[in-house]
């Protein structure tokens, strides 16, 4: 009888393990087409709004406007440049678009509800340092607390002579990562650091999943630099993963992990 009994437990945990792993496995993939999908997206979307800045500061609207030779000239470039920024806003994410001259004179500024008109600091400000850094026809990304900012040069005769810049807000990519995402799944995106940069959840913990750091959560899961799938728990925290890396940036799409279900005749042993 005793054999008899072990083999009623052999074959319940047996088909406890069944059940329970293609739920799991179909919940990793899941998320592992989310993380990729969700990334791509990601990738795509900045690349974008660096590619409309850096197209828009190749415009022959700035070299006519350093050869302006009246004022009145200069008062009508700035008006038809403040249209143009005006019918750029608002594509992929942009606005606040602010033109800047090498001396930190603000020229133009269409978007913004407020801001100083005082002359920036050259050597300091983030996002000038960063636009007469970059080379031309491209434009830098600087991220900044509550969103990012794209600054590209504006060069007239090979020298830089303007900074142009738009802002983009985190809940532009927030909307892209919860866009069609399935029930009861949530997106982080993080940097290189593991700082949280947008949460589909809406807010910014100082931890990503499970209280885990992004290095902590890659060790939990065994992946790569670059890729990885699995469970991670800490405490009662349970939840699948999967995250895909492109670039600086991270992609993590994560889900409540179902508990593990309770094997008949096995009292509280859990099994799953």
């Amino acid at each position: 009888m005793g054999g008899v009994s072990s083999l009623r437990v052999l074959i319940a945990l047996v088909a406890c393990a069944l059940c329970a792993a293609p739920s799991r496995a179909s919940d990793l993939d899941a998320l592992r087409a989310l993380a990729l999908e969700k990334s791509a997206a990601i990738s795509l979307f900045k690349a974008k709004g660096a590619g409309q800045l850096a197209r828009l500061a190749q415009d022959r609207v700035f070299a006519a406007y350093l050869n302006a030779s009246t004022q009145g000239e200069g008062v009508r470039l700035r008006a038809r440049m403040a249209a143009m920024f005006a019918n750029v806003s608002s594509r992929f994410g942009l606005h606040d678009i602010v033109l800047v001259d090498r001396s930190g004179e603000l020229v133009v500024r269409t978007g913004a509800t407020s801001g100083s008109t005082a002359p920036l600091d050259m050597k300091r400000d983030p996002v000038l340092v960063a636009g007469f850094a970059q080379a031309p026809t491209t434009a830098a990304m600087i991220v900044g607390r509550d969103g990012f900012t794209f600054a590209a040069p504006v060069v007239w005769r090979e020298q830089k002579e303007f900074v142009l810049s738009a802002r983009q807000d985190a809940a532009a990519y927030r909307a892209i990562m919860a866009r069609g995402a399935p029930k009861g799944a949530f997106l982080v995106l993080v940097d290189a650091k593991g700082h949280v940069l947008a949460d589909t959840r809406g807010a910014q913990p100082g931890k990503l999943i499970a209280g885990l750091s992004l290095d902590a959560m890659r060790k939990a899961v065994k992946g790569k630099p670059g890729e990885g799938s699995g469970e991670v728990a800490r405490g009662k925290d349970r939840f699948n993963i999967s995250y895909r890396s492109d670039g600086a940036w991270t992609v993590i799409a994560a889900k409540p992990a179902t508990l593990p279900h309770r094997c008949p005749n096995e009292g509280t042993r859990l099994c799953g």
